[in-house]
């Protein structure tokens, strides 16, 4: 074998470097989201995961574009008020729910839902995975607890 046969072998076995200095692979970050208070995410937010308290968080999405997603998990167990996810006007959720509670999960209909809710049976862990084409978002996830009381949508 050549030498810039080797030397091209050599380079790409070079493992890429994963930190939060190269966002397009590896680590991309996190927002915080605290009870009781209201967090609206940005475009350069998308990619990231939040990590909403519970107890009266609110997380509202930015206007839906092609590609955007976030991926919210609650931080512990439902204590004393619900957590929401809220979608601009228009810009409806679809998908669904899955639960290791129970065989179904909770639906999204993509013509009316805006608003997914993280309930009084919310549990540490539960997660909402969100990604847009620009005019929905589709969303997928899953939640301990299958009942109506777990991550529902409106």
């Amino acid at each position: 074998m050549g030498r810039r046969a080797v030397n091209l072998l050599r380079n790409m076995a070079v493992p890429e470097l994963r930190n939060s200095s190269n966002p397009t692979s590896g680590y991309v970050g996190t927002v915080a989201a605290a009870a009781g208070s209201t967090t609206t995410l940005t475009a350069a937010d998308s990619g990231k995961v939040v990590l909403m308290a519970p107890n009266a968080a609110a997380v509202v999405l930015p206007a839906a574009v092609s590609g955007m997603c976030y991926t919210v998990v609650l931080t512990s167990d439902y204590a004393s008020a619900t957590c929401t996810v809220t979608a601009a006007a228009g810009e409806f959720m679809a998908g669904g729910i899955a639960s290791g509670d129970s065989s179904d999960g909770n639906l999204a209909d993509g013509s009316s839902d805006l608003i997914a809710t993280f309930g009084t049976d919310t549990l540490a862990g539960d997660r909402l995975d969100l990604v847009s084409d620009g005019s929905l978002w589709f969303v997928s996830g899953f939640m301990a607890d299958g009942t109506g009381d777990g991550i529902a949508f409106s």
